[in-house]
């Protein structure tokens, strides 16, 4: 259960990392809440997952992909757009819809991994339980550990931040086409 939990949770820990290299000041309370939120999407879409089943998996397995690739890819645009303005006033923090978005977006693995968690023989709440603390966890860590790491390299932080968002939204949207 905990390397399932790991596998979900990889993306929204990319994520959560990048949102701290863009705004390496964020306080730990910020990126706890950011981390809390991802938690609980992973945790809510696992859940809806292992109680909706194969219905709710058909119904968007044939555009999630692209929901994802077009979120990421938007939000790393404009991350490197802000990089490399001038202005050194630009707000550098994602908005709670942008966050919200982003949480949704990399939540939408677990949804396909929740349909198997009624068969692994661990009760569904134990398992939703599981991803989203796990999930949190190492949001969190990633965060911390990147904003430290940049604390006062903001612009190669924002460039480094969109690539990576590129190169995820990029690996989801071909391992997704791969399988079609």
């Amino acid at each position: 259960m905990i390397l399932l939990s790991l596998a979900v949770s990889v993306d929204a820990s990319l994520i959560a990392a990048v949102m701290a290299a863009r705004d390496p000041s964020s306080s730990l309370s910020a990126r706890m809440r950011v981390a809390a939120l991802f938690g609980v999407a992973q945790a809510l879409m696992a859940g809806a997952g292992g109680l909706g089943g194969i219905f709710l998996q058909s119904l968007i397995e044939s555009w999630d992909h692209w929901l994802v690739f077009f979120v990421l890819t938007v939000v790393a645009f404009q991350m490197g757009r802000e990089a490399l303005s001038d202005d050194t006033a630009a707000n550098v923090r994602f908005g709670t819809s942008i966050t919200l978005a982003l949480a949704l977006a990399t939540s939408i693995d677990a949804l396909a991994v929740g349909v198997t968690l009624p068969l692994l023989g661990t009760g569904l709440p134990l398992a939703v339980a599981v991803i989203g603390m796990v999930t949190f966890l190492l949001s969190l860590s990633a965060a911390t550990v990147l904003s430290r790491l940049l604390a006062t390299r903001r612009k190669p932080a924002g460039l480094i931040g969109a690539a990576i968002l590129i190169l995820l939204a990029t690996s989801i949207l071909l391992q997704h086409l791969r399988m079609q």
